[in-house]
C-alpha cells in the first residue's frame, strides 16, 4: 500500500512539474508575441510617419513648383518696358513695364510683414532682383517701405552701389507681389 501511495505522489508530483513547465512555456511564449506585436506596431508607426512625410514634402514641392511657374521668367522681365518722365532730380531713368506677380505661398488676407525675413520681404527681393537683374546674393536693401495700402518702395542696389534703384510694387491677392514702376538712382537717398 505504501508503494501505490509512493506511486501516486510521485506521479502527482509529475503531473505539477508539467503543469510548471507548460504554464512556464505558454507565459514565455505568450511574451514573446506581445513582444512580436508591439514591434509590428511601432513599425506601422514608423511606415505611416515615413508616408506621412513624404505627402508632406510632395506637397511642398508641388506648391514651391506652382510659385516657379507662376514667377515670370528673367527672359521676360525686359518686355513691354517703357520709359516715363519724372521730376525727382535725384532719378536717372524712371520706366514701368507689364511685369507679372512673382508669385506667392501666402494665403487668405494679406498685411504686409516688413520684418526682415519674412515671406513678404523674401518675395519683395525675388521680385526687385528679377526687374534690376541684381543677384538677390549681391542685392544690397537700403529700405523697404510703406507705399500706400498695399504698396511698398524698395531702394536697393548691388554691393558697391554702382547701380541704386527705387522699385514701387503692390500686392495683388494670391499672385504676389508685382513691380510697377523702377527708378534707377544717382545717388542712394536711403543711406
Amino acid at each position: 500500500m505504501d508503494d501505490i501511495n509512493n506511486l501516486s505522489r510521485s506521479n502527482k508530483f509529475r503531473k505539477r512539474r508539467k503543469l510548471k513547465r507548460l504554464m512556464i512555456l505558454l507565459g514565455l511564449a505568450a511574451i514573446i508575441i506581445i513582444i512580436i506585436l508591439i514591434s509590428l506596431l511601432i513599425k506601422r508607426n514608423e511606415a505611416e510617419e515615413i508616408v506621412s512625410d513624404k505627402a508632406e514634402e510632395e506637397k511642398t514641392t508641388e506648391e514651391n513648383e506652382r510659385v516657379e511657374e507662376d514667377a515670370p521668367k528673367e527672359e521676360d522681365v525686359d518686355t513691354f518696358i517703357d520709359y516715363v518722365e519724372t521730376t525727382d532730380e535725384n532719378v536717372l531713368e524712371a520706366f514701368v513695364g507689364n511685369w507679372e506677380p512673382i508669385g506667392t505661398t501666402q494665403e487668405g488676407e494679406h498685411t504686409t510683414d516688413y520684418v526682415d525675413g519674412s515671406t513678404d520681404r523674401k518675395e519683395i527681393k525675388k521680385a526687385v532682383s528679377l526687374v534690376t537683374e541684381i543677384d538677390e546674393a549681391e542685392l544690397q536693401e537700403w529700405r523697404v517701405e510703406n507705399g500706400g495700402a498695399q504698396k511698398v518702395i524698395s531702394t536697393v542696389s548691388n554691393r558697391n552701389e554702382e547701380n541704386i534703384y527705387r522699385v514701387y510694387l503692390s500686392w495683388v491677392d494670391e499672385e504676389g507681389w508685382q513691380v510697377t514702376k523702377v527708378e534707377k538712382l544717382k545717388e542712394n537717398d536711403k543711406k
